[in-house]
Formats: C-alpha cells, sequence, structure tokens
C-alpha cells in the first residue's frame, strides 16, 4: 500500500517545531528525518531499534544542532508519532515523562524501533525522486545551504549534482545522485533575496570582512557571499544589519560555528577549531577586531543577530 502523494508532501513538510522566544535552535526533528530517509533510499529496514537511531542522531546533533552539554535524541524519536509520519513499535512498553516524553532507559532496554509509516515508507522506496525532493526542502527550511551538502552525506543521501547553482533564484530542474552514484532528476526551489546579496557586499565594499579576499574575474568578484548572522530560517531577516560579506571558506566556517563575533566586532574563535590550516584561516584573527566594516554605523551586524550567532551557532 503506497500514501497519497500530495498528503505525504504536506506531512512531511509541516512538522510541529519547537520554539521559544530566544530563538533556540531546535533540529532534531529534521535530521531525524534526514537519517530516515537517508536508510530507505538505502533499503535498510523500515523500522530502526533505538540504540542504533541514538548513536547515529547524537552525532548529527553535536555536529550540526546547538551547541549543548545534552543531548535528547528521544525527544524526535518519540515525538515524531505526533506528525503522523512515523511509529514506534510496542509503545505500552514505554514509560512517559511528566513532559510525556519517553523514559530513555525504556527505550534502550526493549529495543523499541521507530521509523516512518509503512504506506509512506513504500511510496519513498518507490519514488526516489520524491525522497531527495523531501530532503532538498527538509534543508532549505531548517538549515543554511552550507550545511547541505555535509548534511546530505552524513546522513547517506547522496549529493545534489552540479545543475543546482547556490544563487540561482529561478525554479530548476537538477540531477540527484543517490549513495551508489544512481542519478535522478528532481525540482528545486531556491527563493532568494538578491537585493540583500548586492546590499551587503556594497556595504563591505565587495571584500570578505574577516580576510579581505577580493578576487575578480572580467570585473566580476568572485567567491565573496553575502551570509546571514541569524540564519534565514531561523527569522532572520535579509537586512544589511543581519548580514556580512565573508569568502565562502569564511561563510562555511562561520555558520559552522568556527567563529563568531561579539558585540564590539571583535572575531572570537572556537576553541574546537584544531587541524592543519587554522591558524592561518582563523587564528591570526581570533581577538582582533573585524578588519572589514561598513562605514556607515547603521549598516554594522546589530548586536542581537551577533548574540543570536553566539547562543545557536558559535561552539565555544
Amino acid at each position: 500500500m503506497s500514501a497519497d502523494l500530495a498528503d505525504l508532501r504536506e506531512r512531511f513538510l509541516s512538522l510541529r517545531r519547537w520554539r521559544s522566544e530566544s530563538g533556540r535552535r531546535a533540529p532534531h526533528k529534521p535530521l531525524l528525518l534526514l537519517l530516515a530517509i537517508g536508510r530507505c533510499l538505502r533499503g535498510e529496514e523500515r523500522l530502526a531499534p533505538f540504540a542504533i537511531v541514538e548513536q547515529k542522531l547524537k552525532e548529527l546533533l553535536a555536529t550540526f544542532g546547538p551547541p549543548r552539554q545534552t543531548l535528547h535524541p528521544e525527544f524526535p524519536f518519540w515525538r515524531l508519532r505526533k506528525d503522523r509520519i512515523w511509529e514506534i513499535d510496542r509503545p505500552h512498553l514505554v514509560r512517559q515523562t511528566t513532559s510525556r516524553d519517553a523514559y530513555v532507559r525504556d527505550l534502550r532496554e526493549h529495543s523499541i524501533a521507530g521509523g516512518f509509516l509503512a504506506a509512506d515508507y513504500t511510496t519513498l522506496r518507490a519514488n526516489p525522486s520524491l525522497a531527495h525532493e523531501l530532503a532538498n526542502a527538509i534543508l532549505h527550511a531548517h538549515f543554511p545551504e552550507t550545511y547541505h551538502a555535509d548534511l546530505l552525506q552524513a546522513t547517506g543521501i547522496g549529493h545534489f549534482g552540479a545543475g543546482a547553482s547556490p544563487h540561482q533564484d529561478i525554479r530548476q530542474v537538477a540531477e540527484v545522485a543517490d549513495a551508489e552514484g544512481k542519478v535522478y532528476k528532481t525540482t528545486l526551489q531556491r527563493p532568494r533575496d538578491a537585493a540583500f546579496r548586492q546590499a551587503v557586499l556594497k556595504a563591505y565594499c565587495e571584500r570578505c570582512a574577516v580576510c579581505e579576499f577580493s578576487v575578480r574575474l572580467e570585473g566580476a568578484v568572485v567567491a565573496v557571499e553575502a551570509a546571514h548572522v541569524r540564519w534565514h530560517n531561523h527569522a532572520g531577516p535579509a537586512v544589511v544589519r543581519n548580514g556580512l560579506a565573508l569568502c565562502s571558506l569564511h561563510h562555511r566556517l562561520f555558520d559552522r560555528g568556527a567563529f563568531g563575533l561579539d558585540d564590539s566586532l571583535v572575531i572570537r574563535v572556537s576553541t574546537k577549531a584544531k587541524g592543519r590550516g587554522r591558524r592561518e584561516s582563523l587564528g591570526r584573527f581570533d581577538g582582533a577586531r573585524l578588519p572589514v566594516v561598513p562605514t556607515m554605523s547603521t549598516e554594522r551586524p546589530a548586536p542581537e543577530f551577533l548574540r543570536w550567532h553566539h547562543h545557536q551557532v558559535l561552539r565555544p
């Protein structure tokens, strides 16, 4: 039995998201969905024991989630049932806390398994392009583009081909390759604000705010991008005060929390950023004021956006 495609899309793309007034990130459900889509595309069992999901989801939360002392993969594993896309076998064996979450001990001891509804799993197995379409939509709804390729790899979904331009503003068809190299066609839609990019780059004189990179080819600036301080899919507005002009490398490092800025625009490098190239790309800037800032104070990063990034993205 397969699911109605329109209904399936609606259920997958209308997740109940935990929200807070402070804008705290909660990517637990999207990460679990991506993990399950990857399992589906690889033809793995529909229901996976919590012990397997727990280990992998903890890794994803530690890498792609906000900095937290404690990780809770049991939350989405149990709560996704309310979104009508997930089921648990033998839920009667699992006790619930006062907040109606599952006791982790019960999930482990009884080897409780969870996964997509049978009809949804069958539909996605029969329609790999739909699975890729849903994964693409989940990525764009919950994560900045600098995360997408790494998340697709980490969840075993595959990768988007060269047809998917990160700065294209129109609806397009792109080739998608799964983990085994088989290619499918999928429709992508990237609504982008070209005016935001132009305004941010102009404010920073088309230079990376950190390293001052400003290479041009035939007069056009290359690999300098407009980064959101507070992510656009987490209520970050497309205004210059929520933007930074960054080269491709520093854009990726900023989005992943390898460095941030304090209210005085001093660069703070994460102690967790290690390895070859750290000194050249990050260490030499640590503790220094941002070398490139807009001339007009009304175009410089606003403290409220910098603080969101500090608490929700920067790795301490």
